[in-house]
């Protein structure tokens, strides 16, 4: 699934939020119900934006890729890890 970023004016607070991408929230009530977060001081109806960015979340907390990151290592090949390559081209369509 989709991580997506909001952002919300009103109290300048910017979170994570991993949801289905037909999922849309407008407001800070919106997104606090959906993760389950207290409102806090912000008012319900206070305006979020979904800001340009996010990426996917894996149900592996750590991935081979990350694991080679915090090593401070280059991933170079996919064999041996639990990651999927594509398979080659050809010119069969």
């Amino acid at each position: 699934m989709p991580i997506y970023e909001y952002h919300c004016e009103a109290n300048g607070q910017t979170i994570e939020v991993v949801h289905p991408m037909a999922n849309r929230f407008s407001t800070w009530g919106e997104l606090c119900l959906y993760t389950k977060r207290d409102l806090g001081k912000t008012d319900g109806n206070a305006e979020v934006k979904r800001l340009v960015g996010g990426g996917n979340a894996t149900m592996d907390p750590v991935t081979a890729s990350k694991q080679l990151k915090a090593a401070g290592a280059a991933s170079t090949s996919l064999s041996g890890t639990k990651g999927m390559a594509a398979p080659a081209r050809t010119n069969k369509f």
